[in-house]
């Protein structure tokens, strides 16, 4: 038996008529995948009769499900690209007023370079007297012709940090080198006899390691005063701490360092 065209079986004005009953036509309309199982005419009427559908002016299809719907618009976090979350230490250092010191006079510009730890030679430095050690510093120092304290940065053994000359002026030394480029820091107390503590040695891997944000400065470049000129200085016991204090500035290299000043003690 010849099989008609779907087309044959709509009217040409596009609408369609009744089908009959005919399990032929049924067939044929099941095969073409017109109607279902339990699809009738009405089926395939409808499919036939349906608008076409403009991809490019109606857009994508998409399927809703009420599962899927959010009740609120999500939140979105914007990172920049390139960025990495940093910790950050807070390096709190007293103040020339802080610690009763006097301004400095005219100093030698110079860009700080590398990194010298000294230390007093003070003996037997006790925490509590350390601020009126530090002014007889200052003004010993002075009294030798020099513009202020010949350290840019001094550190008590209670891991306190004071405020020396600024960083942009050359240091001052009784020695022979020359300490353009240094950037001096100098523990308070006499490391030939003395220990140095672990504060004061937290304290000074975090000065050097703001000196190397702030003035780019080669973390490789760390030394003692020994290191420059013939002497003990920074004493035994401390020269033998810095590759310990050069790790710990290693791990503090990712971390931020805001240095802030304290204008008074206490």
């Amino acid at each position: 038996m010849r099989l008609r065209s779907v087309r044959s079986l709509l009217p040409w004005n596009g609408m369609p008529e009744p089908l009959p009953p005919d399990p032929v036509r049924r067939r044929l309309l099941k095969a073409l995948g017109l109607i279902g199982l339990a699809g009738g005419a009405g089926a395939a009427t409808r499919f036939l009769s349906r608008p076409e559908r403009d991809p490019v002016a109606a857009g994508p299809a998409t399927t809703t499900s009420p599962l899927a719907t959010p009740t609120t618009s999500p939140t979105t976090t914007t990172v920049p690209e390139n960025t990495t979350t940093r910790s950050v230490v807070v390096l709190s250092v007293f103040s020339k007023a802080a610690w009763g010191g006097r301004e400095p006079g005219e100093l030698t510009p110079h860009d700080p370079v590398r990194l010298t730890v000294h230390h007093t030679a003070s003996q037997g430095a006790d925490v509590a007297t350390a601020p009126e050690r530090i002014r007889g510093y200052q003004r010993f120092h002075i009294a030798q012709g020099w513009p202020d304290v010949a350290y840019h940065y001094l550190i008590d053994q209670a891991g306190r940090v004071y405020q020396g000359r600024p960083p942009e002026g050359v240091g001052d030394t009784f020695t022979e080198y020359d300490p353009t480029g240094h950037f001096l820091v100098c523990l308070d107390g006499n490391f030939d006899t003395e220990m140095p503590s672990a504060r004061s040695l937290e304290a000074l891997a975090q000065v050097l390691a703001w000196a190397v944000q702030e003035y780019r400065i080669d973390r490789a470049t760390l030394a003692g005063h020994r290191d420059y000129a013939d002497l003990s200085c920074p004493g035994d016991n401390l020269y033998a701490r810095l590759p310990t204090v050069a790790d710990r500035l290693v791990a503090l290299a990712d971390t931020a360092i805001d240095m802030r000043l304290i204008e008074r003690m206490g």
